[in-house]
């Protein structure tokens, strides 16, 4: 009995490992097809790598863009009138750059080649103007006298504050600096205000309603 029934149940199994081979073999190209995608990608990564580490080089070498220098003192003013008259200025109002760089201008024009100063104290010698007669006037110092070079913009300093007409200016520049100063200041409390006036006005629509309880009914007991 037992013969015949190894004889019976072997051709039944032969389709079970017919496919148990396929569905093996199967799983083997799916393995090989994974094996040679994870290459793929492996030679991908390595590109986007290399890729990424020169796109940082060239950023680390290309320089920031520099920023631009605010430029201050560029509201025009009266040129002083001894300025305009002795060193034959045809502009009314400059900038105090402009007026500066005009008076160095005049200088190295009619001063003639700077000179070397000793100032002492073991410091380094100033370069230093000649002061002609045009100079002399404008600046009140004697002709031949030497102008160094950083109290120049001292000196300018000095005759726009002796001339009227500038000071009249520099006067009513900061009246409407003051003007504008107290108008910025005063819009935040009127804000303020309406701000409260809205508070308060919600709060009061958001007052909850007293609840007043209904009186009982009494009920007489039948007797």
């Amino acid at each position: 009995m037992d013969a015949k029934q190894a004889v019976e149940v072997a051709p039944a199994q032969q389709p079970a490992a017919e496919e148990f081979e396929a569905l093996f073999a199967k799983v083997a190209e799916c393995v090989e097809l994974i094996t040679s995608k994870q290459k793929e990608i492996k030679t991908h990564l390595k590109k986007l790598k290399s890729l990424h580490s020169a796109e940082v080089k060239a950023a680390l070498k290309q320089k920031p863009p520099k920023k631009k220098k605010e430029v201050h003192n560029m509201v025009s003013a009266p040129v002083p009138e001894r300025i305009r008259t002795y060193f034959k200025c045809k502009e009314t109002e400059l900038p105090r750059t402009g007026l500066s760089k005009f008076i160095f201008a005049y200088l190295k024009e009619h001063c003639g080649t700077p000179v070397k100063k000793d100032i002492g104290d073991g410091k380094r010698p100033q370069n230093c103007y000649v002061a002609d007669k045009a100079a002399s006037k404008v600046f009140g110092i004697k002709e031949g006298d030497l102008i160094e070079f950083c109290k120049v913009n001292q000196l300018m300093k000095q005759v726009c504050e002796a001339d009227a007409t500038y000071v009249a200016f520099k006067k009513n520049q900061e009246e409407q600096k003051s003007k504008s100063g107290r108008s910025k200041k005063a819009a935040p409390v009127v804000a303020a205000a309406d701000a409260e006036e809205k508070e308060i006005e919600i709060e009061v629509e958001d007052e909850p309603v007293p609840v007043v309880a209904a009186p009982k009914r009494r009920v007489k007991k039948s007797a």
